[in-house]
């Protein structure tokens, strides 16, 4: 969970738990694990993709490609190498555990349910268009949907 560095800068105790993430680990993935031999994309693919599904109990519907699935992409360029900036990230916080590094593999595209939502870095898609999936352990949240 993102957390702005005044919640974090208390004793041990009292600071803000969590720390961004969400928005590098593709390309931590990417850069630390496939490029340097570590991982191969089927692995990272699974990584970020099916084993999320699974353990949120959101497949069939997420986590992968095939018809009745959401058309919910992320295409890559496993060559682009960009240095980390917080400020760039989109997110609440303002710092990164990675800012200044330079990573290579870069997410250039997102789609979601068939709608591109980011480009080269940018969000682009409309307000609201994403969308809670309600559910409980144990039960999934696309009965019914996929019949």
């Amino acid at each position: 969970m993102p957390r702005k560095r005044a919640g974090k800068d208390r004793p041990l105790w009292q600071a803000s738990q969590g720390f961004p993430g969400i928005a590098t680990i593709l390309p931590v993935l990417l850069s630390e694990g496939y490029h340097k031999g570590r991982l191969s994309l089927e692995r990272v693919c699974d990584l970020v993709t099916a084993a999320p599904a699974r353990i949120f109990n959101l497949a069939p519907l997420k986590g992968r490609i095939a018809v009745g699935a959401d058309a919910d992409l992320a295409l890559v360029d496993l060559d682009k190498q960009r240095v980390v900036r917080w400020q760039e990230l989109e997110s609440y916080a303002d710092y990164s555990l990675y800012d200044g590094w330079t990573m290579k593999g870069w997410p250039v595209k997102t789609i979601v349910r068939g709608l591109t939502v980011m480009e080269n870095g940018k969000v682009i898609g409309p307000q609201g268009h994403g969308k809670y999936l309600w559910r409980r352990l144990g039960e999934s949240p696309i009965v019914g949907r996929l019949s």
